[in-house]
């Protein structure tokens, strides 16, 4: 193998036959490869396909039989490297399609990609939303081997004990696919239709419930979706402003989820939530709010507070059991009645019923994740925010940089910069936190 990829590397791209030679040998070898090897062989053959697309033509359906086994891969990093060769295979003409072009290939592998993640989430998630799929466009007759399997996605399942989790695997997976077509590079400008990959971010991120078997499951896909969603945002930039509104109510709705289930899983959710958020308000440099009585920023500033404030801890004190001995026992039923009102207002006690499975370190990650993004939401928004949402965060922000002894560094650093983001970007009418800075400054430098 060693010596089939040094051939390629060093064949000269104006020696035709040279280069089919050892295109022969090395397609030959990815027919033949072993687990160990796939990552390497994936990296070369994008190699291959980006530098010598011309002499691809004829392994193209080769290359897609050997990609698809990817689909159904447990390897992250070769899935990765797997959704980039497709991608940079597109530019290469299907033998069957005459009149193909490298714009119309990228488009109909797409639609081929998010038709099979809406059969994938008809078959997975039965709650499922079913948005802007009332008239679905007409199946077009699959002419090429990833085309098959992308259509036959959820019937080729053979000698599986689980089949639900395969499927959650291939929906993961072919996330992957999309975000690579979105974020790599291609020769011609991508023909992207923002409103095709948003309808399946939109289900994917509606589904609410699940068997606590694929809880796991569920929080990976949604990650996944929000991935996409952030491929989308870097791949068209400030050309998504349309649907700027739908980016922060997926965002949200995606919060709310999080906070209806807390545990370990759902939070790293809610942090590639507020990561999504402030990519897309970096990209928007400078955002007014509508003037509504209800808006997001509410909301969000609701999200951003409960999750900066440490988290408070209810400490019961129970007494232990008294001497009865000397008791009459009209005294010994007394106390009986009083122990046992006394056990049935424990439970009712503040924070017995809203424990939750969330360890420290991911309340940690998450109050980081919502420090930056509350750091570039009042730098991008913070001019056109309320003034009482504005109070909000600022009151919030000052009380917990005063308790600096509580957190880490990083957490404080973040804290420190949020702070600093209320105090350039003050709406016109309140004060900024000028004082409060300067005073900090002093406390901290002098503390250290």
């Amino acid at each position: 193998m060693e010596q089939i990829i040094k051939k390629v590397h060093n064949v000269d791209p104006n020696n035709s036959e040279e280069v089919k030679e050892a295109l022969s040998s090395f397609f030959q070898c990815i027919s033949k490869y072993k687990e160990l090897h796939s990552h390497r062989l994936l990296r070369e053959l994008q190699h291959v396909i980006n530098r010598f697309p011309k002499y691809c033509l004829t392994h193209r359906s080769n290359i897609e039989t050997f990609l698809i086994r990817f689909l159904s891969s447990n390897n992250y990093f070769n899935v990765i490297e797997a959704a980039k060769c497709t991608h940079a295979l597109q530019q290469v003409r299907p033998s069957q399609e005459k009149s193909a072009t490298p714009k119309t290939s990228w488009r109909d592998q797409m639609t081929d990609l998010c038709n099979a993640v809406h059969t994938l989430i008809g078959s997975v998630y039965s709650d499922a939303v079913e948005v802007y799929r009332d008239n679905p466009k007409p199946a077009k007759n699959a002419s090429t081997p990833m085309a098959v399997a992308l259509a036959d996605i959820t019937k080729k399942i053979k000698d599986v004990k689980d089949k639900q989790s395969l499927l959650h695997l291939r929906l993961k997976n072919i996330l992957v696919f999309i975000q690579a077509m979105l974020v790599d590079v291609y020769p011609v400008a991508k023909p992207i239709q923002p409103q095709t990959i948003l309808d399946v971010v939109v289900r994917l991120l509606s589904v609410t419930s699940g068997t606590k078997q694929y809880d796991t499951d569920i929080c990976t896909i949604k990650i996944q979706a929000l991935r996409t969603l952030d491929a989308l945002v870097v791949c068209l930039g400030s050309n998504l402003i349309p649907y700027s509104p739908l980016v922060f109510r997926l965002v949200l709705q995606t919060l709310k989820w999080t906070s209806d289930h807390p545990t370990d899983h759902t939070s790293k959710v809610r942090c590639t939530s507020y990561n999504s958020l402030g990519y897309w308000l970096t990209t928007l440099h400078s955002h007014r709010i509508s003037d509504t009585s209800n808006t997001w920023e509410d909301s969000l500033a609701d999200n951003i507070i409960t999750d900066i404030t440490p988290v408070k801890k209810v400490v019961l004190l129970t007494m232990g059991p008294q001497p009865t001995k000397n008791l009459s026992k009209k005294a010994k039923r007394k106390l009986v009645t009083t122990q046992l009102k006394e056990s049935n207002l424990a439970v009712h006690a503040p924070g017995e019923n809203n424990k939750t499975s969330v360890s420290e370190e991911v309340n940690n990650e998450i109050a980081i994740a919502a420090l930056e993004c509350a750091e570039i939401f009042l730098t991008v928004c913070g001019r056109f925010l309320k003034p009482a949402t504005y109070k909000l965060f600022q009151e919030s922000l000052v009380r917990e940089c005063y308790n600096y002894t509580l957190y880490t560094n990083d957490q404080l650093v973040r804290l420190l910069r949020a702070l600093e983001a209320t105090r350039k970007t003050a709406p016109t009418g309140v004060p900024p936190t000028t004082q409060y800075c300067l005073h900090l400054y002093s406390l901290l430098h002098n503390s250290q």
